[in-house]
């Protein structure tokens, strides 16, 4: 410390002369010591706070790989989740779509079934009227005819008959 230099700023700054024996320097240099003191703890503290870094970093760091760890665990289970999201959606749509195609199925199935009947109705009305008319005919002829003559007729429009019957059955049979 440059008391010569301390003296001099004095009288300047407050207009008052001391001298380099004042007391005033001894508590000056009392603060310095104290002042020394402390900054030598604090040096302390900072070196050893400078060697500390490294050893908590390595603990933020194995912290900061546990939460990513935990991250990456939970964005795992999110994606099986979403398969599992995924693959449910899909059985419930295909299920859904298998369900229309039967009903769909159905209704045609149905629409075809009518139609062949109505077919099968229209046909054996058909024949009824085929039937009567060549009963009629067969009434005429036999009374023109002989009896063989006519029985032979008869079992041939029975014949016939039964072979048109059979052959409608047959078609119905096939198309049902």
């Amino acid at each position: 410390m440059d008391k010569k230099k301390i003296v001099a700023e004095i009288a300047s700054r407050h207009g008052v002369l001391i001298r380099e024996d004042d007391p005033a320097f001894y508590i000056v240099d009392l603060a310095t010591m104290v002042i020394e003191e402390k900054a030598e703890e604090i040096r302390e503290a900072i070196e050893k706070g400078e060697k500390s870094i490294p050893y908590l970093l390595d603990i933020e760091r194995n912290k900061i790989a546990d939460e990513v760890a935990k991250i990456l665990a939970a964005s795992d289970a999110l994606e099986e989740k979403r398969q599992q999201l995924a693959g449910t959606l899909q059985q419930d749509v295909d299920n859904e779509l298998r369900a229309r195609v039967e009903d769909y199925t159905s209704q045609v199935m149905a629409a075809t079934k009518t139609m062949i009947e109505q077919t099968v109705q229209s046909e054996m009305t058909q024949a009824a009227l085929t039937i009567q008319t060549a009963a009629h005919e067969l009434d005429q002829a036999r009374q023109g005819l002989r009896r063989s003559q006519l029985q032979d007729m008869l079992w041939m429009a029975a014949v016939g008959v039964i072979g048109g019957i059979s052959a409608l059955l047959f078609y119905v049979t096939l198309f049902q």
